[in-house]
């Protein structure tokens, strides 16, 4: 990820005189879902495909950050 944070590609990406956001592709905005709850230090060994790790970092902040994710899953053992 060309950015170091969040903060800073809102500060480059933001358009003077514009009161809304600008738009984050959704692979970038997973990709700082990731940095920011997992750890930049966060990867997978898998030979897999980008859109397959992104199932497994769902999953890893979903385990991580929600009680209803934990309980499903238990459920599904």
């Amino acid at each position: 990820m060309e950015n170091k944070s969040f903060t800073e590609w809102v500060d480059k990406n933001w358009e003077k005189d514009n009161i809304f956001p600008p738009a984050l592709n959704p692979q970038q905005a997973l990709d700082f879902l990731k940095d920011y709850l997992l750890g930049k230090d966060w990867y997978t060994a898998n030979p897999i495909s980008t859109e397959q790790v992104n199932t497994e970092i769902v999953h890893a902040i979903l385990l991580k950050y929600s009680k209803k994710y934990r309980k499903e899953t238990k459920k599904s053992k």
